[in-house]
């Protein structure tokens, strides 16, 4: 049986610890980064989801409440962006 993932782009309190955790258990399993690597994604995660515009969104990936992805489109220059 599929479980059903519903997509979101506001920012709700908590979300932001959550990507960051989740930032940190994949890069965590996937390329062995330490706790360290939290103050990488920390400060630029937070300051980007308080200016989130529509040339700046997240979106969320939720499943039965859970946060279980998601994935940014960021700013770069006037005529390019980033996934994220």
């Amino acid at each position: 049986m599929k479980k059903h993932i519903d997509i979101r782009h506001d920012i709700r309190p908590g979300d932001t610890d959550a990507v960051i955790r989740l930032h940190q258990a994949l890069y965590g399993n996937e390329f062995g980064f330490d706790d360290s690597f939290l103050d990488h994604v920390s400060e630029p995660f937070q300051q980007f989801a308080a200016t989130c515009s529509p040339r700046n969104r997240l979106w969320i990936a939720e499943q039965a409440g859970e946060i279980v992805g998601c994935i940014a489109v960021v700013e770069h220059s006037p005529t390019v962006a980033r996934l994220r």
